[in-house]
């Protein structure tokens, strides 16, 4: 029986903090920040977190970092297919780029790649870091649509967490400052009709900077199991950019 109530306790957090309340995109959702931990363990790891990963998934979790703790380097590389670079390098570049969009129908190409560094300690956490994503397909061959993003961000953040109800109740909040370079579009089949590669590789060039406000907590309910509900916020408001230069400022992120 006891062993019943810990299971249950474990499902229930699992499922709880994996709720989120997102707007359907068109395009995959951005992610500043993606852990290899975290994402084996699904958006449960936000009610778990207790490391320098707090300050890209959930602030709160600073309260329960212990003593002095530095990341050197958190280098990290994921990717469907080794010639992705040069796919978008070719698209950028053709001379016949119909034929380049032709070759790739049914096809998704990923790649994204980063790394961090950061030093925690109880309360406070501080770092820097990299990314860089790419993610192109083209859908729909009796009406093309060539759907294309491309970000390279780094920048860095500090955040830090208070105890109001110690045990119980954990809040936190970290700000992000952002340089980002890319964007992402969807060019339907009028458009493909007279687009160039000229215009594909003028819209990638977009740069702005910005920042990015985040807030967590995380309640402990006093049980035999001690489950643990999660909340998270993540770019407060959205998180707009300054135009830096390029035909405009990278998109907003929800």
């Amino acid at each position: 029986m006891r062993n019943l109530g810990l299971v249950s306790g474990i499902l229930f957090v699992s499922l709880v903090a994996s709720l989120k309340v997102i707007a359907a995109p068109s395009l995959p959702l951005h992610e500043t920040w993606t852990s290899v931990r975290a994402l084996g363990m699904g958006n449960a790891y936000t009610a778990i977190v207790d490391d320098a990963d707090s300050l890209f998934y959930n602030p709160a979790g600073l309260n329960r970092v212990s003593g002095v703790n530095w990341v050197i380097l958190d280098p990290r590389v994921g990717i469907d297919d080794v010639n992705i670079m040069n796919t978008i390098n070719n698209f950028k570049n053709s001379s016949n780029l119909t034929g380049s969009i032709q070759s790739e129908y049914g096809k998704f190409h990923w790649l994204n790649a980063g790394a961090k560094s950061a030093f925690t300690f109880p309360h406070f956490g501080a770092g820097v870091f990299g990314n860089a994503e790419a993610l192109m397909s083209v859908t729909n061959p009796p009406y093309p649509e060539l759907h294309m993003q491309y970000y390279q961000d780094y920048g860095g953040v500090v955040g830090f967490g208070f105890e109001p109800v110690p045990s119980l109740f954990k809040v936190g909040l970290d700000a992000k400052y952002i340089i980002r370079t890319g964007t992402e579009q969807i060019f339907t089949s009028d458009q493909l009709a007279t687009l160039t590669s000229a215009q594909i590789s003028n819209a990638l060039q977009s740069s702005g900077n910005g920042y990015a406000l985040d807030s967590g907590l995380l309640i402990t309910i006093p049980s035999p199991v001690r489950p643990t509900l999660s909340f998270v916020w993540k770019n407060m408001g959205c998180t707009a950019f300054t135009k830096t230069a390029g035909p405009a400022p990278p998109p907003r992120i929800q």
